[in-house]
């Protein structure tokens, strides 16, 4: 037996370094700086709602249709995710505006979606 702290341990092959660390954690040198980034920005998220801009691809005979269409999707989540609602017009625009930043997402058939990776480099979130 090892006593350490005022506690006893068994000793075998693998216990027979057990020391007291006296040393605090540090949380930096032992995760590396790419995780706490990570978790930092993980972190953030739980502040407010993420924005996610759905890109619609065809052209809605109501002008308003932006607006209605992030309502009842906003309704729908229940808050979890402020939806903005993009007019794409066609499924190459929504993908270039995905490609350029201006949208979120968009939903594709399979033969858009095969466009858009090979002309965009776009992938797959569901299939």
């Amino acid at each position: 037996m090892k006593t350490i702290g005022g506690e006893s341990y068994p000793l075998g092959s693998n216990t027979m370094d057990l020391r007291i660390v006296t040393n605090p954690f540090n949380f930096s040198s032992h995760f590396g700086v790419s995780t706490i980034s990570a978790w930092k920005a993980i972190t953030s998220l739980e502040a407010a709602a993420p924005v996610v801009r759905i890109c619609v691809p065809f052209m809605p005979a109501a002008s308003n249709f932006a607006t209605l269409c992030a309502s009842a999707m906003n309704t729908h989540l229940g808050g979890a995710v402020d939806v903005t609602c993009v007019v794409g017009g066609s499924a190459a625009a929504c993908t270039a505006l995905v490609a350029a930043g201006a949208a979120d997402v968009i939903k594709l058939n399979g033969n858009d979606a095969y466009l858009a990776n090979a002309d965009s480099g776009l992938l797959a979130l569901l299939a």
